[in-house]
Formats: structure tokens, sequence, C-alpha cells
């Protein structure tokens, strides 16, 4: 699952804290996962854009005031909706592995992030509106798209 999800190489801190904001109206996120996301993109940064770094609970905790629970289920969530991707250590004295995913396409069009947030609105959504008629449409992800364009 590791390798198959889309890693980083180099990010534009500003272009990812724009796309990261625009895609958390399609993809919504709790405070506390806004939070570790945003905690996690500055170590990142610190990091230089390594393609994994490490991040300890206890630091993640102390930092965000957060209990174990609520760091996992934050986490899971960012998980789930592909914000980040997650490697557990391999006991607790090895701390968990983070990647950011890049959440923009280097475009040189003035419409890429409009493009980026329209192709994550039709891939969530068309499983479910593929099959729904609209004025004897079927809505498709190409239509959903232009739609939202």
């Amino acid at each position: 699952m590791f390798e198959e999800q889309q890693k980083t190489t180099t990010i534009d801190y500003e272009k990812q804290l724009d796309a990261f904001y625009s895609l958390v109206d399609f993809r919504p996120l709790s405070t506390k996962a806004i939070s570790i996301y945003n905690f996690l993109l500055h170590i990142a940064y610190k990091t230089d854009w390594a393609d994994e770094f490490t991040a300890a609970n206890t630091t993640i905790m102390s930092k965000l005031r957060l209990t174990l629970k609520e760091l996992q289920t934050a986490r899971n969530e960012l998980i789930t909706k592909k914000y980040i991707i997650y490697k557990k250590g391999s006991n607790q004295n090895k701390a968990p592995k983070y990647s950011i995913i890049r959440l923009y396409e280097e475009k040189n069009g003035i419409f890429g992030q409009a493009e980026v947030s329209a192709k994550v609105y039709a891939e969530d959504n068309a499983e479910v509106q593929a099959t729904v008629k609209t004025e004897g449409n079927i809505i498709t992800k190409l239509n959903l798209y232009f739609i939202y364009i």
C-alpha cells in the first residue's frame, strides 16, 4: 500500500496549502485531522520534502494536545481521504513514518487548481452518481468534471 500511492518529490508549500484547503471542501476533515496535517506538512518542509519522515506519536500528541485515541482517529481520517501515507513503527521505540501526498499538479495553465479540484470531485462522486439519471443523461466522471468547472 505504501508504494502504490503518489509520493512526494518537491512540494511548493504555498501550493500544497492552497490545494489542501480547496480539497477540504470535497474531502472534509475534522479540526484535529487538519491540525495534524498542518503539523506533518511543517515537518516535511523542515526535512526538505523527504519522501518519508518520522514523527513520534508522543511528539504529535504533546504539540497538538491530543490523546492517543484522538491522534489515531484523526490520522486514519487523513489516510482514508488520501492526504497522507502512514507506515506504523516496527515497535514502540521506532517512530511511525509519514509521507505527504502532493495535492496539486504542476501545470502551466491558470486553471490548474480548478482542474485538480474538479478531478477530485469527479472521482469522489462518479461512482455514486454514475447510475443516477438526470433528464435522461447518465452522469459520468467526465460530465462531473465539466459540471464542476
